[in-house]
């Protein structure tokens, strides 16, 4: 559930992020903006409608970004002087049980994301672009390469390039899966190879 679209202005620092957040979770409050300009002063003062629940804040999900630290710290810091984070504390205050960066939950698919992407890095695997118009030169050129054009390209963008040749027609995916259908029908079924043939088959 999507509870507030804002807009960031200025910096994307982790004070500022904490501050439009607290904004959103936060009680009702008054907002104070002052704007000088040609030597005027001029103070506006928006009633802001907050959510109210700070409370309920348990945990906060990012990407590994560094400004997400300073988030968490400079959040804590903010529900600090109206919430009590001490479940055994007897101060009074509201109870809060956001406690910074020990709070904070990693995005993991940014991280395999990263991790993917240098692997893909060191294998020299090319973007999408770069094989999509390695295929259009298949194409014009009849798949016919010199051997520098050949020992140029890295063995994942050779996979590559031709998994997005077989996918770009309905005959060669038909042809493609004629073949496999032949090689599973030559190996015999319920062993390792054929479980990688059934895999491939479905390009």
């Amino acid at each position: 559930m999507v509870i507030e679209f804002a807009e960031m202005l200025g910096g994307k620092s982790g004070r500022a992020m904490a501050e439009l957040f607290w904004e959103t979770i936060g009680p009702d409050h008054k907002k104070v903006t002052e704007l000088v300009k040609d030597d005027v002063i001029t103070i506006t003062i928006e009633e802001q409608i907050g959510l109210d629940y700070a409370q309920k804040l348990y945990a906060v999900c990012g990407d590994n970004a560094s400004n997400n630290d300073t988030f968490c710290d400079h959040l804590y810091t903010r529900l600090r002087k109206d919430y009590d984070d001490d479940p055994l504390s007897t101060s009074g205050l509201p109870k809060c049980r956001f406690r910074g960066q020990d709070s904070r939950i990693r995005y993991t698919a940014h991280i395999i994301a990263l991790v993917v992407g240098a692997v893909l890095s060191q294998l020299k695997a090319g973007t999408h672009k770069e094989a999509v118009e390695f295929v259009a030169l298949v194409e014009a050129t009849g798949g016919v390469f010199t051997p520098e054009q050949c020992s140029a390209l890295s063995v994942y963008e050779k996979i590559q390039g031709f998994v997005l040749w077989i996918q770009g027609s309905d005959e060669r995916r038909a042809l493609w899966r004629s073949y496999c259908n032949i090689m599973l029908n030559k190996i015999g079924s319920g062993n390792q190879e054929n479980k990688m043939i059934e895999l491939i088959a479905v390009l």
